[in-house]
């Protein structure tokens, strides 16, 4: 699948296998809602193992993250809510609280 990467790892010691997947999503507004449903349909496949996602959705939660939020933006935020409901996921905060990028 595009941009996400997956792998399966059994921690030494145990029996159970840890899904482990990467996320770069989408800048571009309409391949938004294709990514989210990729990402809830690999993680309802394994929904009942261990699994861990992380990376970057790319995409906002409230439009308190960003000012002037568009239309198709709210749309986009709700369809990430859903996702992240869904599957159950948890936002980890930064520690400073921070959101940057280092070129």
């Amino acid at each position: 699948m595009k941009r996400i990467l997956s792998g399966r790892f059994r921690l030494i010691g145990h029996k159970d296998w840890l899904l482990v997947l990467a996320v770069y999503g989408p800048h571009i507004t309409v391949e938004r809602g294709n990514f989210l449903l990729q990402t809830q349909q690999l993680g309802n496949m394994h929904i009942e193992k261990l699994w861990v996602i992380a990376g970057d959705f790319n995409m906002k939660t409230s439009k308190e993250e960003k000012k002037g939020v568009l239309q198709q933006e709210k749309l986009d935020m709700e369809r990430f809510r859903e996702t992240q409901s869904a599957l159950k996921m948890i936002d980890i905060p930064t520690i400073n609280g921070k959101f940057s990028c280092n070129n």
